[in-house]
């Protein structure tokens, strides 16, 4: 009689992650897109912060019930407005102040200040909305690089997942003293959720998630190196 071989102790551990993975049947999509159960459009709104910060792996396993990037975008859209009256407040002050203050006044065109925050009004939406998507391709991209898609969602649900977390992250950026922490739980947060979407262990998602920036800031400290061997900032 031949027994059965013990287990490897050797072997990589399974994820436990792709283990307790729910089956979506059944799930409702997040409240966002869930017009049946929640019609208010400002309540849907409120439950998306409710739901991704009591429950975040319901969050991104309801994300995966629905496609379509529409809903997303336009979530973002709205995450956008509180941070473009911001930026306009801002702009306003301090053009104000360069227009009307000591030793300045009339030397500016009275037309300036309203044409420069109405250009920022239209400019600033859809560089967010086109750098978002972008940032979802290199997650895409990452994710496949670290063999995260094997049993993937498609490039959809990555892109659905980055703009709907950055949504939440551009909002938190714009608070003193939380601006960095919420970049950067924001984008841990994204990789466990590209994890649950794309059914992959959660290390893979987060290293995707962080690819790209750990690139950038080598491409950069390496140009910064070559300008100092080159003698650039003499």
């Amino acid at each position: 009689m031949i027994e059965d071989f013990p287990s490897n102790p050797y072997a990589p551990p399974e994820a436990p992650l792709e283990l307790e993975q729910e089956d979506r049947n059944g799930l409702r999509p997040i409240p966002f897109e869930d017009r049946d159960a929640v019609p208010g459009f400002w309540r849907r709104v409120g439950l998306m912060f409710k739901l991704l910060f009591t429950d975040p792996y319901s969050f991104y396993d309801r994300m995966g019930v629905t496609s379509g990037l529409g809903a997303p975008f336009r979530f973002l859209a709205v995450m956008l407005l509180p941070v473009i009256a911001f930026i306009m407040l801002i702009f306003g002050v301090l053009g104000l102040t360069t227009m009307f203050g000591s030793g300045a006044k009339g030397n500016e065109p009275a037309w300036m200040l309203p044409v420069v925050m109405g250009g920022m009004a239209l400019i600033y939406p859809p560089m967010i909305a086109v750098s978002t998507a972008v940032w979802g391709l290199l997650n895409h991209a990452c994710l496949w690089m670290w063999r995260g898609t094997e049993r993937s969602a498609g490039l959809g649900q990555t892109i659905r997942a980055t703009v709907y977390t950055y949504a939440f992250i551009l909002i938190g950026s714009f608070i003193p003293l939380v601006g960095l922490f919420a970049a950067l739980g924001g984008a841990v947060l994204l990789g466990i959720g590209l994890a649950r979407l794309h059914r992959t262990d959660m290390w893979r998602g987060i290293v995707a998630v962080f690819t790209p920036l750990v690139l950038c800031c080598g491409l950069y400290a390496a140009f910064i190196a070559f300008a100092i061997a080159g003698g650039g900032f003499k």
